[in-house]
């Protein structure tokens, strides 16, 4: 029999644990998954690999899955301005904080960004799922484990 039930995120958000079970999103979203961890988001929205993550999420929301190797000096944001709609499943080093959901599930840290109107980003909380068995969602610019690191903290 398949696994099922909940387990909590760190924001105490209830997650659903799908083993074996078919969880469709609603029309007009898809979903992805991360070692694991999956997330209904917009079907317009990108995909890409955390590697490709500079900073904090831009005008146009990408959920971007895996940790990053490149780390840039990121500036503060600009207090009182409305953050920008983006996720971001295994968030290596934190995004800019601004107007931000940071949870973590089974270890693995998620960040969702919200805009203006913040519904986009509690739908995908209220998304977020786990499922062992799930296949990494492909990303066109996933690293190869020969991609070299770029100006690590210290």
């Amino acid at each position: 029999m398949a696994a099922t039930g909940a387990c909590s995120s760190s924001s105490g958000h209830a997650v659903r644990a799908t083993a074996g079970q078919v969880v469709r999103p609603p029309a007009g979203w898809k979903t992805v998954w991360y070692h694991g961890l999956g997330a209904d988001i917009p079907e317009s929205w990108k995909v890409a690999s955390g590697n490709s993550f500079v900073c904090s999420f831009g005008a146009t929301p990408v959920a971007y899955l895996g940790p990053t190797r490149i780390f840039y000096p990121c500036p503060m944001p600009a207090p009182g301005r409305p953050g920008n709609n983006g996720l971001w499943i295994d968030a290596s080093y934190g995004t800019s904080g601004k107007a931000m959901i940071e949870t973590s599930v089974r270890g693995i840290a998620v960040d969702i960004g919200q805009a203006a109107d913040p519904s986009i980003a509690h739908r995908i909380e209220a998304s977020l799922r786990y499922d062992p068995a799930a296949a990494d969602s492909p990303t066109p610019d996933s690293p190869t484990p020969d991609t070299p690191t770029l100006n690590p903290p210290t």
